[in-house]
C-alpha cells in the first residue's frame, strides 16, 4: 500500500506544467508516480491523493484559463483534453484560485469541465 508523503519538486514541477497545459493528463499521471488517481465516471468524476497537503498550492489565475481556451481554439488540445484539464484542476487540493479573479475562474473551470464551451468560443 502507498503511504501518504510530501510532493517532490520534480512532482510539483509536473503539475505547473500542467497547469500550463505544457503536459495533459496522460502525461501527468504517471509524473505522479501513482500518488493520484482520477475517474471519470457517466455520473461522477473523483479524485484521490496520497500526497500530504502541497504547501504552498500551485496558484490558478485568468491567464491560465485564457492559455487553455486558446490551445482549444487554435486546435493544439482537444475538447476532452480541456476537459479533463479543468475537472483534474477542480478536484486536486494542490490547486487554488483565491484571490480578486476567484469567482470568475471557479466558474469557468466548472463550465469548462462539463464541456460548456459556448461561452468562451471568441476571447473574453
Amino acid at each position: 500500500m502507498v503511504e501518504r508523503r510530501d510532493i517532490t519538486d520534480e512532482e510539483r514541477e509536473a503539475l505547473h506544467r500542467f497547469l500550463r497545459l505544457e503536459i495533459l493528463l496522460e502525461e501527468l499521471l504517471p509524473a505522479l508516480h501513482g500518488m493520484v488517481e482520477i475517474e471519470f465516471l457517466p455520473t461522477q468524476r473523483r479524485s484521490t491523493s496520497l500526497f500530504n497537503l502541497v504547501e504552498p498550492p500551485l496558484q490558478v489565475v485568468k491567464a491560465h484559463i485564457e492559455n487553455a481556451l486558446e490551445k482549444r481554439r487554435s486546435g493544439k488540445i482537444s475538447e476532452r483534453d480541456i476537459v479533463r484539464w479543468s475537472t483534474f484542476i477542480l478536484l486536486d487540493d494542490a490547486y487554488v484560485w483565491e484571490g480578486p479573479d476567484e469567482d470568475e475562474i471557479g466558474d469557468a473551470l466548472n463550465d469548462l469541465s462539463f464541456g460548456n464551451f459556448d461561452l468562451y468560443q471568441t476571447n473574453r
